[in-house]
């Protein structure tokens, strides 16, 4: 006996008849059926002569997999951020699809869920990150029904950059005493703190829990931050050919560069921090000079500069000149305007951390009016061009 088969939507496909084998009561097909955009019920119908049976096939929307969980930048400097995103092997049909979330890490903070709109295939989402003690992977997991996808994401210690003089702001060899600047990310706290001076009057070579070392001795510090640290190198690298400097923050040291060491790197320091143009001098009157407030010729003008390396008496790293005020070992001489200048006082700025030097000059009397190159010399070493004088 054949009995005819039929379906009211093309998604399910079934044969046309089935036979019933003389001397049985049943007969066996397979219906196919296609995948839908969204839930439906199809009626099957089965007919013989004046015989007619009905039945109701519900199918369900496909749920798709996830087919990739990323994150962009995959290795950050904590505390910070990453922008995350799951990607489903097709798209969400008929209707949103929610995506479970976790860390194997609790320094990883991840929403609970993530939801993927209907008609999308992909959905972000942020990863937020404290800081940690130690590098470490954390792996994240984005999970439907049986389907996961897992990402590592790394969390790295400080990143240092460019390591350059505080003054001139160029790179270089580093002297003993020397100011520096730090560019680079994760060295310190996301809001900047400045120095602190211990009991004994010394800057400390700790603060807000980053450390500078050279060669393994801890630096003063004058300023942290993530992207920037001001720092002193230490007194004791004093001959040293070259130098091993690591950036520590909240435990975490960065991998080791290596710097070329000199006797002196010197330096004047800018009024705008620039390394170059106006220079950081005080007139006689102890006003700062710039081209509205020019200094007489003749008259004593004040630089302050970085780089002078040893001192004697021999200089005391993070120490606060008081009684006691070092000059450079090697002999100092300013030009200015190409003149050579008659150097009053060359030593440690009173009240100023050890590495900060103060030079008190006469100003040449035959200079033309309006600003003048100046000339820092340390032995036979010399400050970068381009730090000029305000003159009448």
């Amino acid at each position: 006996m054949t009995v005819a088969l039929s379906a009211d939507n093309p998604a399910v496909t079934l044969p046309a008849s089935v036979t019933v084998s003389a001397g049985q009561t049943t007969a066996t097909f397979t219906a196919t059926a296609a995948a839908v955009s969204s839930a439906v019920s199809i009626t099957l119908t089965a007919s013989i002569a004046a015989s007619t049976q009905t039945f109701v096939l519900s199918l369900l929307a496909a749920q798709p997999s996830i087919k990739t969980l990323s994150c962009n930048p995959a290795a950050i400097v904590p505390p910070a951020t990453t922008a995350c995103t799951v990607t489903l092997s097709a798209s969400a049909a008929g209707s949103s699809v929610t995506v479970a979330l976790s860390a194997d890490n609790p320094a990883v903070s991840l929403p609970a869920s993530v939801t993927v709109s209907a008609g999308q295939t992909t959905a972000t989402f942020t990863a937020t990150v404290a800081t940690v003690s130690s590098a470490v992977s954390v792996t994240l997991t984005a999970s439907i029904a049986g389907s996961t996808q897992t990402f590592v994401l790394s969390l790295l210690g400080p990143q240092p950059g460019t390591l350059v003089s505080a003054a001139s702001l160029l790179s270089g060899p580093i002297a003993p005493g020397e100011i520096i600047t730090i560019f680079g990310s994760g060295m310190g706290p996301q809001t900047g703190v400045g120095y602190s001076v211990t009991s004994a009057g010394f800057f400390d070579t700790a603060v807000a829990g980053t450390r500078v070392l050279f060669n393994g001795i801890p630096a003063p510090l004058i300023y942290v931050q993530a992207v920037q640290v001001n720092a002193i190198v230490p007194y004791e690298i004093a001959g040293a050919g070259s130098v091993q400097v690591q950036v520590e923050y909240q435990g975490i040291k960065s991998s080791p560069f290596s710097l070329l060491a000199a006797d002196v790197s010197p330096a004047i320091f800018t009024s705008d921090a620039s390394g170059q143009g106006q220079g950081a001098i005080l007139n006689e009157d102890s006003t700062l000079n710039s081209l509205f407030n020019p200094a007489k010729q003749g008259s004593i003008v004040v630089l302050y500069a970085t780089g002078a390396g040893q001192t004697v008496p021999p200089g005391v790293t993070g120490k606060i000149a008081t009684d006691v005020l070092p000059k450079p070992v090697l002999p100092v001489s300013v030009r200015i305007g190409g003149v050579v200048c008659e150097v009053l006082y060359a030593g440690a700025a009173p009240q100023e951390v050890a590495g900060v030097l103060q030079v008190n000059v006469r100003v040449p009397t035959n200079l033309a009016h309006g600003a003048e190159p100046v000339f820092l010399t340390i032995g036979t070493t010399s400050s970068r061009a381009g730090v000029v004088l305000a003159l009448q």
